[in-house]
């Protein structure tokens, strides 16, 4: 039985995006489409902008889909800085941790990820007030995120 390589065999860090995607090996980044045209995109209530967006998706071996993202946030001065992430769909009875750096203003902040919906939304609350915070975690999803491939 012949079995279908998933790599280019003259160079094996070329592979198809639904691989790299499955494996977590495929990066997405913000305003850009990917699946089906859909792009990625972050955003909030007092969100100015997210100036860097890593997010790789995965799907560990018994099916479930996970994302792992590394965020810049840069928003209006305030000790509130929640954000959404399009297309990930929160898991429904659990949230995971994430970690919530202030930049401006040292500060670490409490952060997790909210159940259910169709954008997974990271609330960021800090003791002091911040302009800039980096983000990052990994997170269980309810489901594959609308924009992979």
């Amino acid at each position: 039985m012949t079995q279908k390589s998933l790599v280019d065999a003259g160079n094996p860090t070329v592979m198809d995006d639904a691989t790299a995607t499955r494996l977590g090996l495929k990066e997405y980044t913000n305003g850009v489409p990917y699946a089906g045209g859909i792009s990625l995109a972050v955003g909030g209530q007092f969100l100015n902008s997210a100036s860097l967006v890593s997010v790789f998706p995965r799907q560990d071996q018994s099916g479930s889909w996970w994302i792992k993202i590394q965020i810049i946030i840069a928003m209006a001065s305030g000790t509130n800085g929640d954000f959404y992430i399009t297309g990930c769909p929160g898991h429904a009875t659990k949230s995971y941790p994430v970690s919530v750096v202030g930049i401006s203003s040292a500060s670490a902040a409490r952060g997790y990820s909210g159940l259910g919906g169709v954008d997974i939304t990271i609330p960021a609350r800090f003791a002091v007030a911040v302009t800039d915070y980096a983000v990052i975690g990994d997170i269980k999803l309810a489901s594959k995120p609308t924009w992979a491939y």
